[in-house]
């Protein structure tokens, strides 16, 4: 696209571990609707997500309010949960999609708290991306049909074979 640069999400997953661990040192449940209204302000159109999760990899705060307080309890999830280091990696969807993700820990009270997981669109393996590509497609299928047919015939009827 156009004008549309990739951020790094290794920078932004450390300033929202950091912000976190600053909010976290006061009440909990007023902390985690304070994370969550910043998440919200730094999802761009670049980035798929934005997860608080536990180690148990229940999410505390997701930038998809229908996806908080879920377990996700498949490998993938489980092993960005388990991160207590920062890490980039990327990460395949069941959907085919590939996702470039930031994950940082989260301390509170010197103890492992959660995971910031800030996840990145891949272009190229984009979901959006081949949506759009496959809609861009089927725009042109009647006049490749067409194409093809007219070929095809054009074939039969220089090798003899009556239509």
């Amino acid at each position: 696209m156009p004008g549309w640069r990739l951020r790094d999400p290794m920078v932004l997953a450390n300033e929202l571990a950091t912000l976190t661990e600053a909010a976290l040192r006061d009440d909990e449940s007023a902390a985690l609707e304070q994370i969550s209204a910043e998440y919200a302000k730094r999802l761009t159109m670049d980035l798929e997500y934005i997860v608080l999760m536990s180690p148990e990899a229940r999410t505390y705060v997701h930038t998809n309010k229908l996806r908080e307080g879920r377990v996700y309890a498949d490998e993938a999830n489980l092993a960005a949960a388990a991160v207590r280091s920062p890490s980039l990696r990327p990460y395949e969807r069941n959907t085919g999609e590939v996702i470039r993700e930031a994950v940082v820990p989260v301390m509170r009270d010197g103890e492992h708290y959660a995971v910031v997981r800030v996840g990145q669109i891949v272009p190229d393996g984009s979901l959006r991306r081949r949506v759009v590509g496959s809609l861009a497609a089927t725009a042109g299928i009647p006049a490749v049909l067409e194409a093809l047919s007219a070929s095809w015939t054009d074939a039969l009827l220089s090798a003899g074979v009556g239509i």
